[in-house]
């Protein structure tokens, strides 16, 4: 991974709050369910913002519009044991996901070509389902 997007961000102020709910339930001996959902809210007031590769500066908004955390997210997992298999699956879930936000300004390099304006980069939402099933193995010796 390169790390020419590498910022040194220095908060002023932060805060965060919260509530997380977990369960764990097995419905059967051979059946067990899994849930959480978390509700967070959290603030950052940025100082100021450098570049951690060179000494060009960067532009930023100190108050960028609209929340920039992790409001809600949620995840189910069932899992089903039988013999020497597990079969699971699973479902993940969130709004947004956490973010500096900086805006690029156009720079002409060497070779007359200009890098655009990229602005800030969000995930809104982000949903996951997945599974698997797996075979336990006998071990000799």
């Amino acid at each position: 991974e390169s790390n020419e997007d590498r910022i040194l961000v220095f908060p002023r102020r932060n805060t965060s709050k919260g509530i997380e709910v977990y369960f764990d339930r097995p419905l059967s001996q051979s059946v067990v369910a899994r849930g959480s959902y978390s509700y967070a809210i959290a603030n950052e007031v940025v100082a100021r913002i450098e570049n951690a590769n060179g000494f060009e500066l960067l532009t930023y908004d100190l108050t960028p519009a609209g929340p920039h955390d992790q409001r809600h997210a949620a995840n189910i997992d069932c899992t089903w044991r039988i013999r020497r298999y597990t079969l699971n699956g699973s479902f993940a879930y969130h709004s947004g996901w956490p973010s500096t936000h900086e805006h690029f300004v156009p720079v002409v390099v060497a070779m007359g070509a200009a890098i655009e304006d990229h602005g800030a980069v969000s995930f809104p939402i982000t949903g996951f389902l997945g599974g698997s099933l797996t075979k336990r193995s006998v071990q000799f010796g």
